[in-house]
Parts: C-alpha cells; sequence; structure tokens
C-alpha cells in the first residue's frame, strides 16, 4: 500500500475534504499560471507590432487608429485616454503648508 492509499484509507471525511480542496485549489492556481502566461504572451506580441505601427503614423489620429488595430487586449488605449492619476495623500497626514521664504 503507497503512502497516499494509507492516508487516504485512515482518513475521515474532513481528512479527505481537505485534501481535496487542496488539489482543486492547486489546479486552479496552475491554471491561472498558464492562462495568464498565455494572455501575457499574446499582449507582449500585440504590443511588439502596435507601438512600430503607431510611430509610422502620419498623423495622430492615424497612430490611435493603429493602436486600436493592433491593441486586443486594450492595454495601450486606456493610457492614451486616460491622465496619469495623481497619489492620493495619506489620511493620517496633516495638509501640506506653503514654505514662505
Amino acid at each position: 500500500m503507497s503512502n497516499f492509499e494509507g492516508f487516504w484509507a485512515q482518513g475521515d471525511a474532513v481528512t479527505r475534504g481537505v485534501a481535496l480542496l487542496l488539489l482543486l485549489m492547486s489546479v486552479s492556481a496552475w491554471v491561472l499560471i498558464l492562462w495568464n502566461s498565455w494572455t501575457l504572451r499574446g499582449a507582449r506580441r500585440s504590443i511588439a507590432r502596435a507601438v512600430p505601427a503607431f510611430w509610422d503614423a502620419a498623423d495622430l489620429a492615424s497612430g490611435r487608429a493603429a493602436l486600436q488595430n493592433f491593441d486586443a487586449e486594450g492595454l495601450l488605449l486606456p493610457c492614451w485616454t486616460q491622465p496619469p492619476a495623481t497619489p492620493a495623500a495619506a489620511p493620517w497626514m496633516p495638509p501640506a503648508t506653503p514654505i514662505r521664504a
């Protein structure tokens, strides 16, 4: 009898449930890892085609259209449409006072 068979035969419902839950969580973690790596690989390829197409465009509007055509994952257009976020002040810090010369 192997170690796993002995563990399974001697275990109660809680032990078996925990073992199955750990197996399910492990499989789902690997699925997420593989899915994200597949998505990032596609994004890397899209960006490698989109950036040169943008810079080869005649004007800004055609450059944006080139980004839309190549940016299947939607990684570059949010950078185009939204201004960079300014960091919020920490709530525990007092408001900044101007320095007087």
